[in-house]
């Protein structure tokens, strides 16, 4: 299919989100639709129709990946890594999870970043746990 270009003045109405919530699968429909002049249906109503069939059959995008499960060995990484900001912690009368969540924790483990990578933490701890992980890749 290619693409359908509408001119700029008609754009606006029919990206609407009356015109996304209608789905409209005739002319009918989409001049009931508030929001869209007769003029804008007439002269690209069957164009906007195309683009509201195309997006009604296209497959749903993913928005977020789905997260990975940690290895075995990553759990470990993690469980180590939580104790030692545990005992950091300690030392430093103040709350695990200001130094660090579990979810800071995978992301140092997976990326290689985030708030552990930065500031007092990496000073605090962050760099240590840097170590833990080993070279990147």
């Amino acid at each position: 299919m290619s693409p359908v270009v509408l001119p700029r003045e008609s754009r606006k109405e029919a990206s609407s989100g009356n015109t996304a919530r209608g789905a409209p699968a005739d002319l009918e429909t989409l001049r009931a639709l508030p929001g869209l002049t007769s003029a804008t249906v007439n002269a690209h109503g069957e164009e906007i129709l195309q683009v509201v069939r195309a997006a009604r059959d296209a497959a749903p995008a993913l928005i977020w990946p789905t997260p990975e499960s940690p290895t075995p060995a990553q759990q470990d990484l993690t469980r180590r890594m939580l104790d030692r900001i545990k005992t950091v912690a300690t030392e430093h009368t103040i709350s695990a999870g200001v130094i660090a969540t579990r979810r800071s924790v995978l992301e140092l483990i997976h990326d290689r970043r985030g708030p552990l990578t930065e500031g007092w933490r990496r000073e605090l701890i962050g760099a240590e746990l840097l170590a833990l992980v080993g070279p990147a890749n």
